[in-house]
């Protein structure tokens, strides 16, 4: 509580300073609240570089008072490690609209740049952005980018109706259910959008939704595609 304390007090006129989380971090190595904002800085994959990772592996190297929180953060690192700044995405096993297995490096074609949608059946957020996706792949038709959709639905037949019914374009792609692969890729909640580039690589881990209300936003993000 002392150290939480602490660390509200550092950053009062910037609440959303990393500047300032670093420098708890780095003089609290042993503290529950630095194993927290590193697990925090951590979320969301592609976002820290290599080293910043590494740093974060470095400083804190034990948590007596928490084993349990340390355990996560150790976790966490190795994740991260796998969805560092300017690395190709993390390869996962799927299935196409017709059964058959591929994995997601399989699918991403070189050359072209990618934008991934993380989703399901079951997300109301997710299904709202549905015709808003599909208008998109119309603007956006004939420029060299692919859309490719990865369900998380467990129920694979409501997955392949939806796909059906909606007549949802792109390339369609259901990963079995198994959603510890968001904890692998620093997912904490969909829909999800990551925009690659030619060679495969994140440029983009957080890309605004194409929804009526981010549409520029989106259109921007993508401009010289």
């Amino acid at each position: 509580q002392a150290d939480f304390n602490a660390y509200n007090l550092s950053i009062v006129k910037d609440k959303d300073s990393k500047e300032k989380q670093w420098e708890f971090i780095l003089s609290h190595p042993h503290s529950v609240v630095s194993a927290y904002l590193g697990n925090i800085m951590m979320r969301g994959g592609y976002e820290l570089t290599r080293e910043e990772v590494e740093k974060l592996e470095q400083t804190i190297v034990s948590i007596p008072a928490d084993p349990v929180r340390f355990k996560e953060f150790k976790q966490n690192c190795e994740y991260a490690k796998q969805t560092v700044k300017d690395n190709v995405i993390v390869n996962l096993a799927l299935n196409d609209v017709n059964g058959k297995a591929c994995d997601l490096s399989g699918v991403i074609p070189l050359g072209k740049y990618v934008l991934v949608d993380f989703w399901a059946t079951w997300c109301g957020p997710c299904q709202y952005e549905l015709p808003h996706l599909k208008e998109l792949e119309k603007k956006m038709h004939g420029k060299k980018i692919v859309f490719v959709s990865i369900s998380c639905d467990k129920d694979k037949a409501a997955w392949e109706k939806m796909v059906k019914e909606q007549g949802l374009g792109g390339v369609q792609l259901h990963n079995g259910g198994d959603r510890e692969f968001m904890t692998a890729f620093g997912i904490r909640g969909i829909p999800r959008f990551i925009l690659l580039d030619k060679e495969g690589k994140v440029v983009n881990a957080n890309m605004t939704r194409p929804s009526n209300a981010e549409t520029e936003k989106t259109l921007k993000a993508l401009k010289g595609i």
